[in-house]
């Protein structure tokens, strides 16, 4: 990409995603005032960002129109609300989920039309890096609560969010630092941010992000090439200090989360509402076992425990649309980009297991949740298979000089 480069197409990508985090953070702070008219300008956004696409893009030659997979998969999700008992509170969610998944598509279809897989690559990392760093900005100017070892009382973002952010602000920071050249301002806020991130991870409570940071640690250590081996455990090193300083605390979120998971092991259903409500899906698929090639609906939760849903990305998928269904889901969107990523990816990136884990234990299924841009975002980049129509003259990630 020549320096200097603008791209409306990427402009408005970034002003999707990034309206959701804004959006979190302002209706968390004033309350649920502000909901319709975040509503309105996320779907604004939206609308702006497909019909761009539409008219500069998808009328054109795309070898990505041949990836029939993705939009069968779209029409096959649609197809799967019909068998919901709310039908039409089924179809109103699953617009939530297909509008802003047809735009990632179209999106990365566009991209691969246009850029080489380094420069997509930069795109997403410098994208999310910014986005995700709006909450940790935030902490610092208003939380101020650098001390404490448990987020208890925040106010712009929940605590959850934080470690969400914090995790994703980290990788996507540490991506660009040993990929691509940055200009020095950037290079020393980045460096400035990074201590505040690793501090709120730990604060935050968020067990999903501090899985993600541990996978992340061999990822680091045993694949990536990016750094001397020598200088791998002196950084992770670094990073064990404030982790004795939270152990060390009996009232810190750390030591608090990891009796309440002791505790889950052992008492597994009684301690764990997610296993509860998945296990009560379970038994109803035993008694009609057709639910298992139908689903019962994507997004319908009638007769459940819990009406709100399963907090569960993947089973959402598997209780709403059934068995093969889940696994073509489950292929285009963990296991192929798994298996580049480990072989390739995972050479020049660290940005991945928070994106896989964290849908697990929260659904991020729809357009408006917290996660949800960068998880179909970085699952679609790490779905190009890395060696396939690949030009003569290979680049590397640090070949990419950014310096606006």
């Amino acid at each position: 990409m020549n320096k200097g480069t603008k791209d409306i197409h990427v402009t408005i990508f970034w002003l999707n995603a990034a309206s959701v985090i804004i959006g979190y953070g302002l209706i968390t702070y004033v309350g649920n005032l502000l909901l319709p008219i975040n509503k309105i300008i996320k779907s604004l956004f939206l609308a702006i960002g497909l019909l761009l696409l539409l008219r500069d893009f998808y009328f054109t030659p795309s070898r990505f129109q041949k990836k029939n997979s993705y939009w069968a998969l779209i029409y096959i999700l649609i197809m799967s609300s019909l068998f919901a008992n709310n039908l039409s509170f089924a179809l109103s969610r699953i617009i939530t989920l297909v509008a802003p998944l047809s735009y990632i598509f179209l999106f990365f279809a566009y991209l691969q039309s246009k850029y080489q897989k380094e420069q997509i690559g930069w795109q997403l990392s410098s994208s999310f890096q910014l986005i995700y760093g709006i909450p940790i900005l935030m902490f610092i100017v208003f939380e101020r609560q650098f001390g404490a070892t448990d987020l208890k009382s925040v106010q712009a973002f929940y605590r959850n969010h934080y470690g969400w952010s914090s995790i994703i602000f980290l990788l996507t920071s540490t991506d660009i630092l040993l990929n691509y050249k940055i200009p020095r301002w950037r290079f020393w806020l980045t460096i400035v941010f990074i201590p505040a991130a690793l501090y709120i991870l730990f604060a935050s409570g968020s067990r999903s992000s501090w899985l993600s940071f541990v996978l992340t640690g061999g990822i680091f250590l045993f694949r990536s090439q990016r750094l001397p081996i020598w200088s791998k455990p002196l950084l992770i090193g670094l990073t064990l200090i404030p982790l004795v300083y939270f152990l060390g605390d009996p009232n810190s979120a750390l030591y608090q989360r990891w009796q309440k998971t002791q505790r889950q092991i052992e008492l597994r259903e009684e301690a764990s509402d997610r296993l509860l409500w998945a296990n009560a899906a379970f038994r109803e698929f035993e008694r009609e076992p057709t639910l298992w090639l139908t689903g019962r609906g994507l997004f319908d939760y009638k007769g459940l425990i819990n009406q709100s849903g399963f907090h569960n990305s993947y089973y959402e998928v598997m209780f709403g649309t059934g068995i093969l269904v889940f696994c073509s889901f489950l292929y285009l969107f963990l296991l192929r980009p798994a298996y580049f990523y480990f072989r390739y990816y995972s050479k020049y990136f660290l940005t991945f297991f928070p994106l896989v884990i964290i849908p697990f234990f929260e659904s991020n299924l729809t357009g408006g949740q917290f996660l949800f841009f960068p998880w179909f975002s970085y699952m679609m980049y790490y779905g190009m298979n890395p060696v396939k129509k690949e030009s003569k003259r290979r680049t590397t990630p640090t070949q990419i000089v950014k310096t606006n």
